[in-house]
């Protein structure tokens, strides 16, 4: 497999990251079209790590929310998951949220992505007793089905 990311893309990751430090230092959010009429949905705390790990492949970026901000470890609350943002003719809009059935809160799920194409790799290094695992999905149409760990 084989990872690319442009200077285009590299210049919009970069321009995320400023956005969330200086636009929402203490959370995110994210837009919904038809949660509460699609209005933005509740922020995520900044402790969740949303952003932990982010990567932008043609038209669209996938960030990583491991639950557990890596400088100063807080109990977690839900498990992980990895957020699929895509650019359209409405801007940046959530696609999916992809995750796996067994993972657990404090997992790290989330934590480290790869993309090529319709597969991911989405990695939890304290998964198996910090052992960690990787956690492969395959995409059809607008759905991430786990193929394998």
């Amino acid at each position: 497999m084989r990872f690319h990311m442009t200077r285009h893309a590299v210049s919009t990751a970069a321009l995320l990251a400023a956005l969330s430090l200086t636009a929402a230092p203490l959370g995110a959010q994210t837009y919904r079209p038809g949660d509460d009429g699609g209005r933005l949905s509740s922020p995520a705390s900044a402790r969740t790590g949303f952003g932990a790990a982010v990567v932008v492949s043609g038209d669209e970026i996938f960030v990583g929310r491991p639950d557990e901000f890596p400088v100063f470890p807080a109990p977690a609350a839900r498990i992980g998951g990895v957020h699929v943002f895509r650019s359209g003719a409405d801007g940046w809009v959530e696609r999916a949220l992809v995750t796996a059935p067994d993972v657990e809160v404090g997992d790290g799920f989330g934590l480290a992505i790869a993309v090529d194409g319709d597969v991911m790799l989405v990695g939890a290094p304290q998964r198996n007793e910090g052992r960690g695992a990787v956690y492969v999905f395959e995409r059809a149409g607008e759905d991430w089905t786990l193929a394998s760990t």
